[in-house]
């Protein structure tokens, strides 16, 4: 039985209230069920407010004059207490409170859990088309089954852990990793097609990259000179490769030393120079840069200043 706070009740109701993630997942935690009372009704919880009201004449009202100079003091003392306050009988009755849990409730307890409750953060997020989720405050991708590229997911996690669910059901969970932009991959996640992802490194694109030629090999280290993080120049060094395969060794060798040239560090100038006609293609990198004159009745012309 809880009250219709903030931190346990997202919305009240007579019949059907709405229990927050945190409080759901301690009542799973510990295998128990969370029953909210009625707002602004506190015979709901009778029993519970009398216990409190016991607990605060017999345990806190004594301790309200004396001075602690340290917790493990104040603590032992607390606990003489409540130990005091079980052993007492109950009002008209030959029986405590210690008595009756010993003979009725301990044997129906269910054992603790061996890990300890551990609130966790929900976010939401969408999987990219490479099967993976990024958590935003650590800007770290988790991977998730390629069946649900496209779909948007909650993430929830610990300091320890990420666990990634579609529509209440969970899909994924990793160790929780803080490192920026980086992956944490689960290679059965990926589809087969494109379980070569995980094998991308910046080592990766420069091995493939040499086999194709020097400047191409250049090339794919200035793409990842410029990119602040190396997982940035991924996609883009990928699409070089893929130029290589679809035009020729010889072809992306010569749109690379113009790339390079004119510092056209740039996946879509590489492909601008390749669709060029081959003629144009080969000899342009010996021309001299075009004159082009202007004709416009907005443009002044050099003898308008003499």
């Amino acid at each position: 039985m809880t009250d219709n706070l903030k931190p346990s009740v997202n919305r009240s109701s007579k019949y059907d209230p709405e229990i927050n993630h945190s409080m759901a997942d301690f009542a799973t935690h510990y295998d128990t069920a969370v029953l909210p009372t009625r707002a602004r009704k506190p015979k709901d919880k009778a029993l519970v407010e009398s216990a409190v009201n016991i607990l605060y004449t017999r345990v806190y009202a004594p301790l309200h004059d004396k001075v602690f100079y340290n917790l493990a003091e104040l603590n032992k003392t607390i606990r003489e207490l409540v130990s005091k306050h079980n052993q007492q009988n109950f009002q008209g009755k030959s029986t405590s409170r210690q008595q009756q849990f010993e003979s009725m409730e301990r044997d129906t307890l269910k054992p603790l859990p061996l890990s300890c409750f551990e609130l966790k953060k929900y976010c939401l997020a969408k999987v990219h088309p490479n099967c993976h989720v990024m958590l935003g405050e650590d800007k770290h991708h988790y991977s998730v089954p390629y069946q649900y590229t496209g779909k948007k997911v909650e993430i929830g996690y610990t300091s320890q852990s990420v666990e990634i669910y579609y529509k209440y059901e969970r899909i994924a969970v990793h160790q929780r990793t803080r490192v920026q932009f980086r992956y944490t991959t689960n290679e059965s996640h990926l589809h087969p097609r494109h379980r070569y992802y995980h094998n991308w490194s910046e080592e990766h694109f420069m091995n493939q990259g040499m086999k194709i030629g020097p400047n191409t090999l250049r090339l794919i280290e200035q793409i990842f000179l410029q990119c602040k993080h190396p997982e940035q120049g991924f996609k883009t060094c990928q699409g070089v490769i893929q130029l290589a395969l679809k035009n020729g060794k010889e072809k992306i060798e010569e749109a690379a030393s113009i790339c390079l040239e004119y510092d056209f560090i740039s996946y879509r100038k590489l492909d601008k120079i390749l669709s060029l006609r081959s003629d144009d293609l080969f000899s342009c990198s010996d021309k001299e840069p075009l004159q082009v004159d202007i004709e416009h009745e907005n443009v002044r012309g050099h003898s308008y200043y003499q």
